[in-house]
């Protein structure tokens, strides 16, 4: 009578570990992402020699991506209505869309991008 209680305890216990450790790598992840935006300086030389975009240019480009971190409706939106687990998904959402399309953007795929468009992929980036 005992023994597949104490079996199904130590398997939870055991699912328990292992997703204590999902989690952990997660929010390492999400806290990794809601910092790159205090690394913008890796990008300006990038922007400015691949482009030609000049220092003020640049910073149009760091102040919406700055105000998109601070002001983040979509996410923050998600997170009123639906709670947590769905804004982290819209905010990863956010992530990948905003930062694979300027990875993409800055690999040479859009030819000649104008600062908008580097300016809105970097505020939808900026949204978790």
């Amino acid at each position: 009578l005992l023994l597949p209680w104490c079996s199904r305890v130590a398997r939870s216990r055991r699912a328990n570990m292992e997703l204590r450790w999902v989690y952990l790598a997660v929010s390492v992840l999400v806290s990794t992402c809601c910092a790159i935006n205090y690394a913008f300086a890796v990008l300006t030389d990038t922007l400015k020699k691949d482009f030609g975009f000049s220092q003020t240019q640049v910073d149009t480009i760091g102040t919406v991506g700055n105000i998109g971190q601070y002001f983040g409706l979509i996410a923050g939106i998600a997170y009123d209505r639906y709670g947590p687990k769905v804004s982290l998904y819209v905010g990863a959402f956010c992530i990948f869309a905003g930062f694979g399309s300027l990875t993409i953007a800055l690999s040479g795929a859009i030819p000649n991008p104008s600062v908008g468009v580097i300016a809105f992929f970097y505020f939808i980036g900026s949204q978790s």
